[in-house]
This record gives C-alpha cells, sequence and structure tokens, in this order.
C-alpha cells in the first residue's frame, strides 16, 4: 500500500489518527530517498514496533526483498521475534502526529530508507514508553521470545495429554495477536536452557468470552481474571483487560 511521505493518513478509518501524516507507506513502482538514519532513531522505532496501533489481521509483505514468510517480516530482539507487516506506529510532534506501518524498521535497516526529516526530528524529541520491556513481571516473557527458548512440544502446557505439536500453538497465538491482543507466556522453569510455560496471560481490550473457545481447544482450564501480575500487565500496556488461561 503506497502512500506518498506526509500526505494525509487514510489507509484505515480511525478517529485518533485523524490529521496524521504518512511516513514509510513504500512500494515498489515508487521511488523513495535512501540515506542514513542513526541507530538511536532506529532503536526508539524499535521500541514503537512492540507497541503497535491498527493491529490487522493480515501481513503486508515488503515488496524489495524475500525476507516475507507467512507471519511478515520476523526480527529479532532481546525482547522476542517480532513480526513485522501487520500493524502501524505512531510518532507525535508538539503540532502533529505521524503514522508509519511497522515495516518503517526493516525499510530502514535493510533497505536504507531515509524518511523525511520533519519526522525524524519529532522522532529524536518523542519520549518513548518502554516500560513494557522494562517493568514485565517476573517469571513472565513475551510470547515470541518463548517460543524462541522452547525445544520441543512439551514445553507448553507440559500436563495436556493429548499434547498438539507446538507450532500449533504458535499459530494459534499469532492469530490472537493479530486481532491485537498480546501474549505473555508464566514461564514456570528453565529447564536445561528451555522454557516451560503452564500458563498464558493475554493483554487485549476484548472480553474475556473471546479466549474461552481458544482454551477449550488446547484443554485449559477456560480464561480467567488475572492476579496482581496481570494488573502491572495492564498498566505497563494500557489495556483495559489481562486474562490467564492455566493449564494444571
Amino acid at each position: 500500500m503506497y502512500y506518498p511521505d506526509l500526505s494525509l493518513y487514510e489507509f484505515l478509518s480511525d478517529p485518533r489518527s485523524q490529521g496524521a501524516l504518512n511516513v514509510g507507506w513504500l512500494d515498489i513502482g515508487h521511488p523513495f530517498t535512501t540515506g542514513t538514519v542513526t541507530e538511536e532513531a532506529l532503536q526508539k522505532i524499535l521500541k514503537l514496533c512492540m507497541l503497535p496501533v491498527n493491529q490487522t489481521r493480515g501481513f503486508h509483505d515488503c515488496q524489495f526483498c524475500g525476507k516475507c514468510g507467512e507471519m511478515g517480516v520476523e526480527i529479532k530482539s532481546i525482547h522476542g521475534t517480532i513480526a513485522l507487516g501487520s500493524a502501524e506506529i505512531r510518532v507525535k510532534a508538539s503540532d502533529k502526529t505521524y503514522a508509519a506501518p511497522n515495516l518503517i524498521y526493516h525499510y530502514i535497516k535493510d533497505h536504507q530508507y531515509l524518511p523525511p526529516n520533519e519526522f525524524l526530528v519529532a522522532l529524536e524529541n518523542a519520549v518513548v514508553d518502554d516500560s513494557l520491556n522494562q517493568n514485565i513481571p517476573g517469571g513472565i516473557i513475551p510470547a515470541g521470545r518463548f517460543f524462541e527458548l522452547a525445544t520441543d512440544d512439551y514445553c507448553i502446557a507440559p500436563n495436556l495429554e493429548p499434547h498438539p505439536p507446538l507450532g500449533v500453538f504458535r499459530e494459534a497465538i499469532a492469530k490472537i495477536e493479530q486481532q491485537g491482543a498480546r501474549v505473555f507466556c508464566e514461564v514456570a522453569d528453565i529447564d536445561d536452557g528451555a522454557a516451560i510455560c503452564d500458563a498464558l496471560l493475554i493483554a487485549t481490550d476484548q472480553p474475556i468470552d473471546a479466549f474461552n473457545e481458544f482454551a477449550a481447544e488446547f484443554g485449559a482450564d477456560g480464561a480467567q481474571a488475572g492476579d496482581g501480575q496481570s494488573r502491572k500487565l495492564m498498566e505497563c500496556l494500557g489495556r483495559p483487560n489481562v486474562w490467564r488461561i492455566p493449564w494444571d
């Protein structure tokens, strides 16, 4: 999806984005400016990619390279794997807001895209709230990070029988995140470097009933209201609900 830089945002009907300006909506049929972006700016964009807006169900491929998979462009960070191509970020200046696809990180890092200078100035002055990355309660990690540590099918819900493959769990959790939720794993143990998860925490705008089908499909005890750790996640993420799905 192509929009010229600094044109008026109109991709999705979102009252919060009214008057926002487009940045980084690239297309192979339109040339773009290239140049150097500081590592500090790139890291700020990466933090914003951890706090996406306007999450959609599908993924938009990068048209400039062959790095896209079924789950978009995957990048590694200390906080886990992030799939780019299905959400947006916002950078706010004093008098305007810039709307970019989260693929902008990939475009800058791998294709040397140079955003407009006013966007970079706004990014430099922006205070990015990365409390998500600093204040996740102990024993809880993002689902993407968990799947990097998982070594076999029984790393999640180890007592569940019959036990679905780890890949099936991963696909189901990815679908939840495509709907705008954030999924975290409660890590009960790390055995020889492999994480063991016996409960999920889902930070979402949706009601608890939206996850009962998932819980039933995977033999869990149903979705439940979370505890103190859940409340801390709610504060970090600004989501109204955090539901817990445990396996005993």
